[in-house]
């Protein structure tokens, strides 16, 4: 506990109360973030019809899908992640309004 003059005020300082609030604010940013990518995505596939707008709705394709057959354990995993510049304007947009809060 320290006392600030200046300020007449008292500083508590608590670790683990800053811990929680790491723990909490992470999940609701990675919440904003997949609204974000989400809304983004929905613009995307409303607006491609629209001609003057492809430019905006064209999406890249990224994949990954990992594999293996350790005899007594096998999986496959495949990941596909479509991005276009609307899904990155939503992510941009979703960090602003989450510094917002």
């Amino acid at each position: 506990m320290r006392y600030f003059p200046a300020y007449n005020k008292v500083y508590v300082s608590n670790y683990d109360e800053g811990r929680n609030n790491m723990k909490k604010n992470f999940w609701v940013f990675l919440l904003f973030l997949l609204i974000g990518l989400l809304t983004g995505a929905l613009l995307s596939r409303w607006l491609s019809e629209v001609p003057g707008l492809s430019f905006l709705t064209k999406t890249t394709t990224i994949k990954w899908a990992p594999a293996a057959d350790l005899l007594v354990l096998s999986y496959n995993f495949s990941l596909r992640i479509e991005i276009s510049l609307l899904s990155i304007a939503g992510l941009i947009a979703a960090i602003w309004v989450y510094r917002k809060l």
